[in-house]
This record gives structure tokens, C-alpha cells and sequence, in this order.
């Protein structure tokens, strides 16, 4: 087992808690190397010497940052951080990545007297979701997909499409997300029109809200204010604006759609440009009034 040191600049509301939390290493041992005697007595700006215990890994074909996390039993924000990984997180066959928190396993040792194999120990079955799967869950506050996904006995992959996440280290609290069947096929997503409900158009209702289409309660009922922001993404994405999410819409809003910034002053600009005309139009009428004053006279 190897230990790899770097320095940390201390941001703002770090605590040595969350600084060993995301490097997947001790409070304990940040304290010891850094010469610390109150842990609560960091500050912003301030540098720590972050000690961490793993071993190096060679990435392999088809590998992943959250599948090797999940081979290791590590969180896959720590791999990211003592990495120094940039989003989109690619990888390589043959780079070699610093396991934080691994312990390199042991040769075998062979006993001199036989031991009777230890009786199996029944696996521990994951929790049960309260209700039919799929369903969907509130993100509370300190919660990574890895610890939902393990909650639920979900693999984090499958989290992560049934979701369509491109940067899982982005969910926040309040977040709703869709929790599949556990060893399930993936997710399909219905037709939705007015008048459903159910976490799909929670899904639905999440997602225009973060384009900016859908000013409303994320309530997983499908009204006419989730209707209208239908319409208006299909509009902008050249759709047939029916109201109707149906494959094309779901393809749209889940694979094909950057997060977008809509102008909210479009519409003062508009009363401003109308107000010129009317003040040029005034003036003109005016000036013929004199004019005609002028030739009366």
C-alpha cells in the first residue's frame, strides 16, 4: 500500500470532515500530518498537506471512473479528486489512477493445520423501496448517488441512466430523481399528455424547469402550465408544438438539449420599439397639422 501526499487549499465552509470525506482518508491523519490541535481551527486560503493510503490501478478497456469506484468500494468523487480529473471525467486504456482509501490485498498464507471453512454468511438484502418501482426520490441534504444507489440496491450506472446525469457529482438537495427496478431493464419513458401524473412527469417537470420552460411546482401532475412549457420547448427545438411528449420530445429534452438562457427582456424590448413608432407617428402628424394651419392662413 502507497501513500500519496498533496497540498489543499482550504475554500470557503470546509470543514476536516468534508475535506476526508472527499479524499476518502481520516480526519485523524489530516490532523497528525498537518500539525492541527483544534479541528475546528481552519480557515479559507489555508493549505493542508493531504496524506492518502490506496494503490495505483492501469485502466482497463470499457472501464469507467464510477465502475472502477464501484469495483473498489470507493466514493468515485474521491478517484476525481486526487486525480486532479477534469469534467467529462475521460479516461484511457493503460493510465494509471491513484486508489484512494485501498488496501492492496494480501497473498493467500497457506494454514499448517487445517481450519474448518467458516459457515456462509447470509448477504445483507438491500432496502426495499417503499412503493411500486420505478419511483422517485428527494435528494436531502449530504446525499451522492453512490449512497442513494447502494440505499436502494440499484447499481450507480443504472442510476445514472435512468436519470440521463451527465455529471453526477451535480445533484442537489431538492433534486427529484427516478430510483429503478433493481436489476431492471432500462428505463422507458411513456407518452405523456395532459392529465397524467407519476415521477415521469416529475422527470418531465424537473427538466424544463432547469431549461427554463416551466415556471411551476415540480408536483408530478401533468396541467396545463406543464401543457404550456411543452409546447414552448417544442417550438424551440423546431417540434410539432402538440403538447404531447412523445419519443421525439423525450430524445430532445434528454439527450439533445444544452441548458438555454432565454431573454427575459424580449418582451420590454418589443413595448419600446411599439412606444418609438408611435412617438414618430405622432410627430408626423403634427407637423402636417401646422403645415396645413400655415396654408389656411
Amino acid at each position: 500500500m502507497l501513500t500519496f501526499e498533496f497540498t489543499y487549499v482550504v475554500q470557503s465552509c470546509d470543514t476536516l470532515f468534508l475535506i476526508a470525506k472527499k479524499f476518502n482518508t481520516s480526519v485523524e491523519i489530516i490532523m497528525t500530518r498537518n500539525n492541527i490541535i483544534n479541528p475546528s481551527l481552519i480557515h479559507p486560503e489555508q493549505t493542508l498537506i493531504i496524506p492518502v493510503k490506496g494503490i495505483y490501478y492501469t485502466v482497463k478497456p470499457s472501464d469507467t471512473i464510477y465502475l472502477i469506484a464501484e469495483k473498489f468500494g470507493v466514493p468515485y468523487e474521491s478517484i476525481i479528486y486526487v486525480n486532479n480529473l477534469v469534467f467529462p471525467y475521460t479516461i484511457y486504456p493503460g493510465q494509471m489512477l491513484f486508489i484512494p482509501g485501498t488496501v492492496e490485498a494480501a497473498p493467500p498464507v497457506t494454514p499448517i493445520c487445517p481450519v474448518p471453512p467458516a459457515p456462509p454468511v447470509p448477504p445483507i438484502p438491500p432496502v426495499p423501496p417503499s412503493t411500486t418501482c420505478p419511483f422517485y426520490y428527494v435528494v436531502r441534504p449530504g446525499d451522492t448517488l453512490w449512497d442513494i444507489a447502494k440505499r436502494y440496491g440499484v447499481s450507480l450506472d443504472a442510476l445514472i441512466k435512468a436519470n440521463y446525469i451527465v455529471n453526477p457529482n451535480l445533484i442537489y438537495p431538492g433534486q427529484t430523481i427516478i430510483i429503478p427496478c433493481p436489476s431492471a431493464p432500462p428505463v422507458e419513458y411513456p407518452t405523456l399528455k395532459l392529465g397524467d401524473t407519476g415521477p415521469f412527469v416529475v422527470n418531465l417537470q424537473s427538466r424544463l424547469k432547469s431549461l427554463g420552460f416551466y415556471k411551476g411546482t415540480v408536483d408530478g401532475i401533468f396541467g396545463t402550465k406543464t401543457e404550456e412549457a411543452v409546447k414552448e420547448y417544442q417550438k424551440s427545438r423546431g417540434l410539432t408544438a402538440t403538447g404531447i411528449v412523445d419519443n421525439n420530445t423525450w430524445n430532445a429534452l434528454l439527450f439533445n438539449t444544452p441548458p438555454i438562457t432565454i431573454d427575459i427582456n424580449t418582451d420590454d424590448t418589443k413595448c419600446n420599439e411599439t412606444i418609438d413608432i408611435t412617438d414618430k407617428k405622432d410627430d408626423i402628424s403634427i407637423e402636417d397639422n401646422n403645415e396645413e394651419k400655415n396654408n389656411q392662413g
